[in-house]
């Protein structure tokens, strides 16, 4: 018996250096050298290819203008960066294929994604780092970026692959992220959000969903007419939002595989629209601070 329970003490402590060393792992992954191997290689671009980087310019500062009013923009990716999009939606159609339920995904791709999340799993360990750092690195997505904020420095906070709509029944109605909110508070600027569909995306799939305008101030000061949600946090009702901000300024991020948004997520109103079951989404965020 005494033996047992020291095996069993053993386990644990093999378990938590496991743990401990994968989180580690993924933080230096993640956390540090995507982020540091991206910024190195944009300043090549700029070092180095000033005259490319400089004609792209004159094409993106026309959308400037519309994402700083609408808080969204639809941005064309290259034909370089769409080859490594399909390149991962076939890596991820692969692996997914390959696991036979929704709890079976669950378990297996993100064991430690949160009860009340329990809709989602993430997908970025299932693709090599290099991956990332070729998408995000294109000059065009920089010379975005450093537009709208010429002077500041460009870092990236967060990156990951989201799967939503699997265990469909164990929700009923939508919570979390598929209820409508802000990411932060008004204070907290210069956060960008950049989406890109890795896979087919139509209304049954559960589209990322943004409220244009919503970002501004002279809109925000009309929130108090929307009607909040008894939610984990601070959520509001569709049909509140509808009546404030209008049906027609609600965009649905519908489309084909590599199709990509700018989108501010810090100061406008968005969700994710629930999956009809048998349904999912896969989608690439990469989250942008400009110091």
């Amino acid at each position: 018996m005494k033996v047992n329970n020291n095996l069993n003490k053993i386990l644990k402590i093999k378990g938590k250096i496991i743990y401990i060393f994968h989180y580690f792992k993924k933080e230096l992954i993640y956390g540090f050298l995507i982020p540091q191997s991206v910024y190195k290689i944009w300043r090549f671009n700029l070092l180095f290819r000033k005259k490319r980087i400089n004609s792209i310019n004159k094409k993106i500062k026309n959308l400037i203008s519309k994402f700083e009013k609408e808080g969204i923009v639809l941005f064309r990716l290259d034909n370089k960066t769409l080859k490594y999009i399909k390149f991962i939606n076939q890596k991820l159609t692969y692996a997914l294929n390959n696991l036979e339920s929704g709890m079976e995904m669950n378990n297996k791709i993100d064991h430690n994604r949160p009860l009340f999340k329990q809709y989602r799993a993430s997908l970025l360990k299932q693709i090599n780092p290099i991956w990332f750092v070729k998408i995000i690195s294109s000059s065009n997505i920089y010379c975005f970026l450093s537009n709208i904020y010429p002077k500041k420095n460009i870092r990236i906070t967060y990156v990951d692959i989201w799967l939503d709509g699997i265990n469909h029944d164990s929700f009923k109605h939508s919570t979390e992220t598929r209820l409508f909110h802000r990411d932060s508070s008004p204070s907290d600027k210069g956060m960008i959000n950049f989406f890109i569909l890795i896979s087919n995306v139509k209304r049954k799939n559960g589209p990322f969903t943004f409220v244009k305008y919503s970002h501004k101030d002279e809109f925000k000061k009309n929130d108090h007419y929307l009607e909040e949600v008894n939610d984990r946090l601070t959520r509001y009702t569709n049909q509140s939002v509808e009546k404030v901000y209008g049906k027609e300024n609600i965009f649905y991020f519908e489309g084909k595989s590599g199709k990509a948004i700018f989108v501010d997520t810090h100061q406008g109103l968005h969700k994710g629209t629930i999956q009809e079951p048998g349904f999912t989404r896969v989608m690439l965020n990469v989250q942008f601070k400009l110091r």
